[in-house]
């Protein structure tokens, strides 16, 4: 005994293999979304694999500062934290560091020659050794720049 949906959806299924167009349209159903899907997923696979060739400004405003007396009365020592952090970070190479100016900065995030600016003050490494007995100690500070119109 034939079930009259399963006959119908036969003879559908053999009118789709006869006409060419049809085939063809069937096959573009199936392939499009699969490709459009492959394509997502390769985007997003690992966005942190190629991060070493986003383009940063790096600007290093800072001056090097005393960090206080030392035990006996001496001068302390010479703090280049800015100088240090900067070395770091291009050493480590997590993103592609181009050190430049602050008006080069600015206007190459502005243009998106740079995805975003990080900018060292000059009071970094004073803050840093600021003294922490004689009177409060100084949180030092770094100044980011985004262009939201390059973001996401």
């Amino acid at each position: 005994m034939r079930l009259p949906s399963v006959s119908t959806a036969g003879l559908e299924l053999r009118r789709f293999r006869r006409n060419r167009l049809t085939r063809v349209a069937l096959a573009a159903l199936v392939l499009l979304p699969l490709l459009y899907s492959g394509l997502y997923l390769w985007s997003f696979w690992d966005p942190y694999a190629r991060l070493s060739r986003v383009p940063v400004a790096l600007v290093v405003e800072d001056k090097p500062a005393q960090a206080g007396e030392g035990t006996n009365g001496a001068a302390g020592q010479t703090v280049h934290a800015g100088a240090d952090l900067a070395a770091e970070l291009k050493r480590r190479k997590v993103f592609d560091w181009r050190t430049v100016d602050a008006r080069e900065a600015r206007e190459g995030v502005r243009s998106g020659r740079y995805y975003l600016a990080l900018t060292i003050p000059s009071d970094f490494s004073a803050r840093i050794a600021s003294p922490s007995r004689d009177g409060a100690p100084a949180a030092a500070q770094l100044r980011l720049q985004l262009n939201d119109a390059n973001n996401y």
